[in-house]
């Protein structure tokens, strides 16, 4: 299973903007110290991240409208997966 995080993008944009399929929180932070996620992604990918760890669930950020994503999150092409850096629910 995945939590979606269903926005106004495909997913998180590399340099070219690219779907970046899959992040995790060391990438995640040298993209946004080097300018690549900035703006309204940041709190987004920082918010994705935290509920990533929350839940030991991956969370999947896509496009509101991208049918796919629903079907199967993790076969979705313009959509990126950020995994959890801890194992498991905490607690």
């Amino acid at each position: 299973g995945a939590l979606l995080m269903l926005t106004d993008v495909p997913g998180v944009l590399d340099a070219r903007k690219r779907t970046i399929p899959e992040l995790d929180a060391e990438r995640m932070a040298s993209l946004i110290e080097e300018g690549t996620i900035h703006g309204g992604m940041i709190p987004k990918v920082r918010s994705a991240i935290a509920n990533a760890n929350a839940s030991g669930t991956p969370v999947v950020i896509a496009h509101w409208s991208d049918e796919d994503v629903l079907d199967d999150p993790f076969a979705a092409r313009s959509a990126t997966t950020i995994r959890p850096t801890t194992t498991g629910v905490p607690g």
